[in-house]
């Protein structure tokens, strides 16, 4: 018995497959630390970690899950026939199909302004940002990203864009923690998730960067898990 690892602590397990639960706790999950940051999950756990190391957290790949960034109700889809379907950000291209992509991309976007004049209801910016980063700009800027409810509504934005490919407001937010917390913060590597090979459904957290990356479940790395009672390990 080398150590006494309290609620504080957590469990570290050498080469898991994710899915492997020891000692009955679960994978380490957004209350196992800051997930604006990467140092507060490895508090006590240095001893243990070596620099570029990978481990497992508790956060999963669940069923799709489309929402527009506004909160409307999605009516209406015009996916390009050559699209990878298990993405996590749109973007309309030249002809006015529907594309998905990582959020670290970088696109024109299009803002929707709450008002009664239709002329200018809809801005199109041509700067290049990611979705994130365009989805603050136009909270902040104007009310919220565009979203687009018919086929008419549509070909007008396409119109507007003047040939470049530009974000809307369509995202999807498959991510699930396995002890059931919301997935409300996150702190993706740039260009991640990217579901490469559309096999990548686990989450790996590097160490000591705290960056996290999408990877099939079937790799092996060390599981952090957390415990509700005091264990000898």
């Amino acid at each position: 018995m080398d150590r006494l690892c309290s609620t504080e602590l957590a469990i570290v397990v050498q080469d898991a497959l994710w899915h492997v639960i020891p000692l009955g706790g679960v994978p380490l999950g957004a209350a196992g630390g800051d997930a604006g940051t990467g140092e507060p999950y490895f508090v006590g756990l240095q001893p243990f970690l070596y620099s570029g190391e990978s481990i497992w957290i508790g956060l999963y790949r669940g069923s799709d899950n489309w929402r527009w960034s506004n909160g409307d109700d999605i009516t209406y889809y015009n996916w390009s026939s050559n699209t990878q379907r298990d993405l996590f950000a749109v973007s309309i291209n030249s002809e006015g199909s529907w594309d998905q992509s990582v959020s670290d991309d970088l696109n024109a976007f299009m803002c929707y302004k709450e008002t009664s004049n239709i002329s200018e209801r809809y801005i199109l910016m041509g700067s290049p940002m990611s979705w994130m980063s365009a989805q603050n700009y136009c909270r902040t800027h104007y009310t919220d990203f565009v979203s687009v409810q018919n086929e008419t509504q549509n070909r007008n934005l396409t119109i507007l864009a003047r040939g470049l490919r530009f974000w809307i407001g369509l995202f999807n937010n498959p991510w699930k923690w396995s002890d059931g917390t919301n997935y409300t913060v996150n702190n993706w590597a740039n260009g991640q998730p990217d579901n490469n090979g559309n096999i990548e459904n686990c989450t790996m957290m590097h160490y000591p960067s705290g960056y996290w990356y999408d990877m099939p479940c079937d790799n092996k790395y060390k599981l952090i898990c957390q415990v509700n009672s005091i264990i000898y390990v």
